[in-house]
């Protein structure tokens, strides 16, 4: 049996929730979902998981908080602390580059693996800001970093300013994504997203309608919309105009955060309510509720730290 085999046997590709952080559970979905627990016994580097990333080796990489970064082959995981080379041991974001380099996001700046050595960029060597939450690879496999102040690029070996927009150039930006259009949308601490079509800015905000300022994460639906998951509810927005918002149940302040897209197309969001957190899906443009009973779980992304419940890492497949 060769690796790929091997981890695609050991991790089921129906869904890799991104847990820790946002997600903290100790019941599953229902009868329809199996979960497998990894911890600090098993051999994860920290039980406070903040990334989960697949790369395209199929390798599983995880973002700890205060323990580093931990790769697993479906067998064992193998640990990756500031003692090997990386920044720091505060990891947010893991993304690979179309050479295979894995490239960290972390609490004090970007380190890169080559599968031997790290090679580290900080504010001092053309970071706009130590702290990177998110790290994306376009359609064009250009690599976008998302700072506590601002957005910049990273061609592989330098880092490249971006400072086309004003609002970004102040914002504390928390993700990015790529759209099928080749767009690029930034969702902001304070200023709600801001969209790049190459050419033009497009910014949306609580005056045009965003359900909230602060944007956790976005996603685009199979028909092109784009949904906007804010500290205070989900919209979206389609033809260029915020349509629709989903609020919690009763009209409850719920945050949605990080999202991720199933083999059948369905969105799957973290979110919570107050102290609880769950599972949220689209089938398509439908919010539901899963049956996600979690330990309260207190994400502080102003601070860098994180206050979490969390105390494993769950893996869920489909039954």
């Amino acid at each position: 049996m060769n690796f790929l085999q091997k981890i695609s046997k050991t991790i089921p590709a129906c869904l890799v929730c991104l847990l820790g952080i946002f997600l903290s559970a100790s019941t599953c979905f229902s009868q329809t979902f199996n979960f497998r627990t990894y911890s600090v016994e098993e051999g994860l580097a920290q039980s406070q998981v903040l990334s989960v990333f697949q790369a395209r080796s199929g390798l599983m990489w995880f973002g700890t908080n205060s323990g580093g970064a931990s790769s697993f082959d479906g067998v064992k995981f193998t640990n990756y602390t500031e003692k090997n080379g990386l920044v720091s041991n505060i990891v947010y974001t893991i993304c690979d580059d179309k050479k295979g380099n894995i490239l960290f996001g972390t609490y004090g700046g970007l380190s890169v693996y080559n599968g031997f050595t790290f090679h580290n960029y900080t504010d001092s060597t053309g970071l706009p800001h130590k702290r990177i939450y998110k790290i994306i690879r376009d359609n064009q496999d250009g690599i976008w970093i998302a700072t506590a102040k601002g957005v910049c690029r990273f061609d592989g070996k330098k880092i490249i300013p971006f400072q086309e927009n004003k609002i970004l150039n102040e914002s504390s930006v928390f993700s990015i994504y790529a759209d099928s259009k080749g767009r690029i949308w930034f969702g902001t601490l304070t200023s709600g997203a801001i969209v790049f079509d190459g050419h033009s800015f497009k910014q949306y905000s609580d005056k045009d309608g965003l359900s909230h300022d602060f944007v956790r994460s976005i996603i685009e639906e199979a028909d092109g919309s784009i949904l906007v998951a804010t500290n205070n509810g989900l919209n979206k927005i389609t033809n260029g105009v915020v349509d629709r918002s989903f609020q919690g149940p009763s009209g409850n302040q719920i945050s949605f955060a990080g999202s991720t897209v199933d083999k059948n197309g369905n969105i799957w969001f973290a979110a919570g309510a107050g102290a609880t957190n769950t599972m949220e899906k689209i089938i398509p443009g439908i919010l539901r509720k899963t049956d996600w009973v979690p330990q309260p779980c207190s994400p502080s992304a102003a601070t860098g730290k994180e206050t979490s419940g969390s105390e494993r890492l769950e893996m869920v497949s489909a039954s």
